[in-house]
């Protein structure tokens, strides 16, 4: 994760002295704001399998964008209590919809290393 801390203050010198940068900023935080409706939405009106397929491919779509995936895997170093806390779903609960992802051929995931069926998760994940 890379961290950018700016002045409140000086924000609009920004926006003056270099609108390029700072066009550039805005549309980021335009895109993280729809990345996080989608998120509220995902909980809201989803399954817990369709949370799930959701949030693994969301995760995938965002290490291929930083080029850290290898064909349809990629390494995935949380573990399922995380994914648990991330999906609001206990872990007992979070461990079944695993497997059921795992028995339908939608993801593989052993270790820290997860395979995925793109096409499966966004199918199931509606």
């Amino acid at each position: 994760m890379m961290l950018c801390v700016f002045q409140r203050s000086r924000l609009w010198e920004l926006f003056r002295g270099h609108p390029g940068l700072a066009f550039d900023l805005t549309s980021a935080a335009a895109r993280e704001e729809r990345m996080l409706d989608e998120h509220l939405l995902s909980v809201g009106q989803r399954s817990a399998e369709q949370r799930a397929a959701y949030l693994i491919r969301f995760l995938f779509s965002r290490a291929a964008l930083r080029g850290m995936t290898n064909g349809r895997a990629f390494e995935f170093p949380l573990t399922q209590r995380h994914l648990a806390d991330a999906l609001g779903l206990s872990l007992v609960h979070t461990n079944r919809v695993l497997s059921r992802l795992s028995r339908r051929g939608a993801i593989k995931w052993q270790a820290h290393n997860l395979r995925i069926d793109t096409n499966k998760l966004e199918e199931i994940a509606d």
